[in-house]
């Protein structure tokens, strides 16, 4: 099910995450097939690892708190402080709701 031009392993290009460029990687290639990444959501479970950088690109954030084992909140974290993600949910049926319940938000320029 997933584009082979949208897939990147973070091994193939020496890096990791929360790598920016390997976010603005996404961006670039979402931009290119015409989807920007405001119409994309990134999904993670940790707040600085995934949301973070995923917002600095312009995605749509969406944390996974489902598993509370794997959840990282970071809260004492600097970087994450003030940063929230746009919708947390335990769930795949909150998922599918949410993305079905939004419009995709047109690309600028």
């Amino acid at each position: 099910g997933f584009d082979p031009r949208l897939i990147f392993y973070s091994y193939a290009h020496g890096m990791a995450k929360p790598a920016p460029e390997l976010f603005d990687m996404a961006a670039g290639r979402l931009r290119q097939t015409g989807i920007g990444p405001s119409a994309t959501a990134y999904i993670g479970n940790d707040m600085r690892n995934d949301i973070a950088p995923a917002r600095a690109a312009g995605f749509q954030t969406i944390l996974f708190a489902g598993d509370r084992r794997s959840l990282r909140l970071r809260r004492q974290d600097p970087a994450c402080k003030h940063l929230q993600a746009d919708l947390v949910v335990s769930g795949l049926d909150e998922l599918i709701s949410y993305l079905t319940a939004r419009p995709a938000a047109p690309e600028p320029g």
